[in-house]
């Protein structure tokens, strides 16, 4: 009723969450009215008799509801942020002046919305520049310039159209497994293990509270393996993961993406690339939540015990959580 919005492709629903509960009670009832356009203005409200066109608060004569939100010298006196009191809402895009906080784009030269929506060029004022994510001095635009193109470069190798989609969807196609599912079963190996450690297995999942920008990496280090004279490589290694050999051994890795990893399945992701060689095994981790439900899994295949059904023990996901996930599902219609 008090104003309109563009159609936006998408909504950042993790900052609405963030504002909204950094909210009491009564602010949050305020916030939802004004970002879902439910707040009246006294201009409206003067059209039904209801106001006399003029703000409660200062007395000024209102032209919209950005008045209460942006103008109002009384209202200013209660603001915490001081800083947002000074600043050009005229330069704002109607969503943001009401709290509504669009997906973030991939332009890393444009201001954390994209492009300005009516065309303009955004004011060169320094701190304002700042405010919005856009920096004026020249070494840091001559930075963002290069990072730019790198987001370009990187967008194109991915088959991306990085003026369509934004940072979050850009990301996830990028990180994203578009091979279809498949397993890499080793060759059943009958012989004892060493005693000695012989290969050592790590893994690692980046921003665990951040789902969609979570990343991983699962890795194996083979010491004193030479895959050119001796023990090669087995066609499970070959498809589970990339390679690099050194003097004083063999790398093995590979990254893992999806949108539900987290640090202890990067570890079982690094095993299983482990126990992908020919041959036995002696496996050294640094993860005790690994080592411990590895060597459980172990005792119930000696002593021949059945898989708890998962219903009874929620500690075994289902099968299909175990594999990578692909695409984001927020982008499947897009």
């Amino acid at each position: 009723m008090g104003w309109g919005v563009r159609l936006y492709q998408e909504i950042d629903g993790c900052m609405a969450k963030k504002i909204i509960h950094g909210l009491g009670n009564k602010e949050q009832k305020i916030y939802r009215h004004v970002a879902s356009g439910g707040a009246w203005a006294d201009n409206h409200l003067a059209d039904i008799g209801k106001s006399n066109g003029r703000c409660p608060h200062c007395g000024e004569e209102v032209q919209d509801i950005t008045h209460v939100l942006w103008e109002c010298e009384k209202v200013h006196k209660h603001r915490q942020r001081r800083e947002l009191c000074g600043i050009d809402h005229k330069q704002l895009p109607q969503h943001i002046k009401h709290g509504v906080p669009s997906a973030m784009t991939n332009d890393i030269q444009a201001p954390y919305w994209s492009k300005h929506e009516d065309g303009n060029q955004v004011s060169n004022n320094k701190q304002f520049c700042k405010q919005i994510g856009m920096w004026t001095d020249r070494n840091n635009a001559n930075i963002i310039s290069c990072k730019h193109q790198e987001v370009k470069d990187l967008c194109e190798e991915h088959g991306i159209d990085h003026t369509q989609q934004n940072a979050r969807q850009a990301f996830a196609n990028i990180k994203a497994n578009k091979q279809p599912p498949h397993y890499a079963v080793p060759h059943r190996c009958r012989l004892p293990a060493p005693k000695s450690i012989n290969v050592y297995s790590d893994g690692s999942w980046l921003y665990p509270t951040q789902k969609i920008l979570g990343l991983g990496g699962a890795g194996v280090w083979w010491p004193g393996r030479d895959i050119n004279h001796a023990h090669r490589l087995s066609p499970a290694e070959k498809e589970l993961g990339h390679y690099t050999q050194l003097d004083e051994g063999l790398r093995l890795y590979s990254p893992i993406g999806g949108f539900g990893g987290s640090s202890t399945r990067t570890e079982l992701a690094a095993a299983i690339l482990a126990i992908a060689a020919n041959g036995p095994i002696h496996l050294g981790t640094d993860s005790q939540a690994f080592l411990d439900r590895a060597t459980r899994v172990i005792q119930d295949v000696r002593n021949n015990r059945k898989r708890p059904s998962h219903k009874g023990n929620q500690s075994f996901h289902k099968d299909y959580q175990m594999t990578q996930q692909g695409q984001d599902p927020q982008d499947k219609e897009q």
